[in-house]
C-alpha cells in the first residue's frame, strides 16, 4: 500500500519528533512514519519544500528519509481542477489529484498514483465519502479517453492515520 501524508500528517509527526504533547493523532502519525517506508510512504514537493526550508529542525530530515516524493504528472491539474468544480478546495483537490495522478521519479516513474491520503482533516474525508459515486463516474469518464498508464488511474481512499495504524 502507498499512501500520501498531507500537511497535518507530517506536522503531527514533526511535534511528536520534537517533543510535544502525544495526542492520540501525534501517537498515530508517528506511528505511520515507523510501520512504513519510504516506498509506501509520500509527501508532496510543497511538503518537501516545507522541511527542507521553511522548518529547520533535525527531526525533518527524518520525516524526509522515511518518505519519498510524489511527482505530477500531465493530468494532475486537469483533474484537480475538476475536483475544484465539485466542491473541493484548491489544497484538498490538488492533494487528491496528486494522489490519483502522480509518480514517485520525475523521468522514471514507477507508480502512478497511490492508494491513499492521510489527513486528520475530517471534513475532507466525508466530504469525499460524500462525493465519491459521482467522483469515480467522473474519473472514469476522463480516464477512458487516456491513453496508458493514466487510463488505470484510481480514486485514492482518504483516511485519518488512527485508520490505517489501527488496521496494521
Amino acid at each position: 500500500m502507498r499512501y500520501l501524508l498531507d500537511k497535518s500528517v507530517v506536522r503531527r509527526c514533526l511535534r511528536g519528533l520534537i517533543g510535544g504533547a502525544l495526542t492520540d493523532d501525534v501517537r498515530h502519525s508517528l506511528r505511520l512514519l515507523k510501520t512504513f517506508g519510504p516506498d509506501e510512504l509520500y509527501i508532496s514537493l510543497q511538503t518537501l519544500h516545507i522541511l527542507t526550508h521553511i522548518i529547520k529542525v533535525p527531526q525533518a530530515r527524518l520525516i524526509i528519509a522515511r518518505t519519498s516524493v510524489l511527482y505530477p504528472v500531465k493530468y494532475t491539474k486537469r483533474w484537480a481542477r475538476r475536483l475544484r468544480e465539485m466542491g473541493f478546495e484548491r489544497e484538498d483537490a490538488y492533494l487528491l489529484s496528486l494522489a490519483t495522478f502522480s509518480t514517485d521519479r520525475l523521468k522514471e516513474g514507477r507508480i502512478l498514483g497511490v492508494h491513499g491520503l492521510v489527513t486528520c482533516d475530517y471534513h475532507l474525508q466525508n466530504h469525499l465519502l460524500a462525493l465519491q459515486p459521482q467522483l469515480e463516474i467522473r474519473l472514469r469518464r476522463m480516464t477512458a479517453q487516456l491513453s496508458p498508464p493514466y487510463n488505470s488511474a484510481r480514486l485514492p481512499t482518504v483516511n485519518t492515520p488512527d485508520q490505517i495504524t489501527l488496521s496494521t
